[in-house]
Formats: C-alpha cells, sequence, structure tokens
C-alpha cells in the first residue's frame, strides 16, 4: 500500500477548494450577465411600448400600450408580425408564449403589470372608454430569476418614468402591481443602468 505524504494531500484539498471557488466565480458571474440581461430587456420592453403606442395598432384613435407583453412580437401589421421585441423575449413572459409554456431568456422570465400601487391601494392601469385592451397612460413589467439564486438574485421592475427598480429575489413571487418604490419601506432601490 501506498503511503500519502502531507504534502500531496494538502495539494489534492488546495485544488478542490481552487475548483470550487472558480466555480463560485462562474455562478456569481453568470448571474450578473443574467441580471444584467434582464435589465436590458427592460429597457426594449419599455422602448417596445412607446412605439406600440405610437403605432396605434387598433386604429382607433386611441393609442394604447400593449397590455400583454407578447402583442409587442405576434400583433399582425398586414399580416406580418410587428416583432418590436425578439421571439426569446415574447416567449419569455410568465403565461406562455403563443399557447405554450414560458422559456426563460438568459435565466429571467416577465410578468405584466396591470396596475400600480398609490397610495397603499393596487389601482389598475387605465384603460380606454371603448373596451379595448391596451393601457392608455401607463404601462409596467417585471422581471425575475427562473430559480432564485441559481439564475439571478434579484427582481426588477420598470415603469412608463423609464428608471429600473431592484430588490432582492428571496421571497419574491411575480405580482400584478408595479410597486411604490419611492416608498424606502418597500425595500426597493434605484438600479444602476
Amino acid at each position: 500500500m501506498k503511503k500519502i505524504t502531507g504534502v500531496a494531500v494538502s495539494a489534492t484539498v488546495a485544488a478542490a477548494v481552487l475548483a470550487a471557488a472558480s466555480c463560485t466565480n462562474l455562478r456569481t458571474a453568470k448571474i450578473s450577465a443574467n441580471e444584467a440581461s434582464a435589465k436590458v430587456c427592460l429597457k426594449i420592453y419599455l422602448s417596445a411600448q412607446n412605439t406600440f403606442r405610437r403605432m396605434d395598432q387598433d386604429e382607433d384613435g386611441m393609442r394604447e400600450f400593449a397590455a400583454d407583453m407578447k402583442e409587442l412580437y405576434h400583433t399582425q401589421q398586414n399580416g406580418v408580425p410587428i416583432k418590436l421585441i425578439d421571439l426569446s423575449m415574447a416567449n419569455a413572459d410568465d403565461d406562455g408564449g403563443q399557447g405554450a409554456a414560458p422559456a426563460a431568456k438568459n435565466g429571467y422570465l416577465f410578468h405584466d403589470l396591470k396596475g400600480a400601487v398609490r397610495d397603499g391601494k393596487n389601482e389598475d392601469f387605465e384603460v380606454s372608454d371603448d373596451g379595448t385592451k391596451g393601457y392608455i397612460v401607463e404601462c409596467g413589467l417585471l422581471a425575475y430569476p427562473e430559480i432564485p439564486g441559481k439564475t439571478g438574485s434579484k427582481v426588477f421592475v420598470i415603469g412608463i418614468e423609464g428608471t429600473i427598480y431592484e430588490k432582492s429575489a428571496e421571497g419574491v413571487k411575480p405580482f400584478d402591481y408595479l410597486p411604490d418604490c419611492q416608498d424606502p419601506a418597500s425595500g426597493w432601490v434605484m438600479s444602476e443602468q
């Protein structure tokens, strides 16, 4: 039987520690890249929403934002999808893409917001009087990690003003109302853009 020296054991332990540190660094880098991608997607969403509104898709003279993020890709114009966002982003909408289950984009899913918290109350975004499904004045989107702690450690929101806010993803489930991010008690902080 071969005797293992202290030097050999130390080298093996050192290699294992370096490998573990390397994996941790790679995981941290991947999470950071996913989070940066999610913030870019939120900016793309807002730009697409502004374009969608200017286009007046239903030609009723009332310029609405899309109530569902997938409309920013799939809405037809002259028989062709408008593609204001890419298909992978549309398919990351958490209510599924064209009948399919959602597929995370760079570790993140997106959730359409239907209103905002004002004075502590949930208020729906205003819709037009003619019953169309778009929002007249506001829109908002939530980005959250598909697997908190593994694909991302933060959730992000954006509203019509264009500021991205973030919060730890720990314990946060998708929600429908844009939080009052100005309230320090909410835990939301302005994200580095």
